[in-house]
């Protein structure tokens, strides 16, 4: 399912994506926004792609390449380069 929002001149300004385990928010260039699924995690995203995960994620250390999963209680924010 999708909605969009419209601005006076019938332009879409944003969308909204309804599936069976996710909803997620993009803005007018459809890049996503904001998104939650299943798993316990939201994720937001500026439009310089800085993104904040709250919630379950996996992060990957950059020189062993060793992956740690986070739990639910976690807060990790990225740069552009999701590092």
């Amino acid at each position: 399912m999708r909605m969009s929002g419209t601005q006076a001149n019938r332009k879409a300004d944003s969308q909204m994506w309804l599936g069976r385990a996710n909803i997620s928010f993009f803005d007018k260039e459809f890049k996503p926004r904001l998104s939650m699924s299943s798993q316990p995690v939201i994720e937001l995203t500026d439009e310089q792609g800085f993104q904040t995960t709250i919630g379950r994620t996996e992060l990957e250390a950059e020189k062993t390449g060793e992956g740690r999963k986070m739990s639910a209680a976690s807060i990790v924010i990225f740069d552009k380069g999701e590092r």
